[in-house]
């Protein structure tokens, strides 16, 4: 018989699927940390926005995965989180309102 694995971006059944997977916490964190290093450095949104293309395929694994509940307690846990998905969502909406222009290339 063969052993089926859990995704770990789903909560086990008796789990809370308000809470975030173990999976979605490892990867908060690594943003979390990273954002950190930032600000302990002095730095701030500009030197995110020159890194943060190394930690979008982390982000977009939660984002995909992770439902609304699980995103809010991911934010409250992790600020650096928070700090990183406000700055996206800051851009896209300068996007979509017009104040940031995008190269059509």
């Amino acid at each position: 018989m063969v052993k089926r694995i859990r995704n770990q971006d789903k909560p086990a059944q008796n789990e809370d699927p308000s809470l975030p997977t173990e999976n979605h916490k490892r990867r908060a964190a690594k943003i979390d940390a990273w954002v950190r290093g930032i600000h302990t450095k002095g730095g701030g949104r500009e030197e995110m926005l020159t890194g943060m293309y190394d930690y979008m395929s982390s982000f977009k694994g939660i984002l995909d995965t992770a439902n609304s509940a699980q995103m809010d307690t991911l934010c409250v846990q992790f600020p650096g989180f928070y700090q990183f998905a406000q700055l996206l969502e800051d851009m896209a909406r300068g996007i979509r309102d017009g104040r940031i222009e995008v190269s059509k290339d």
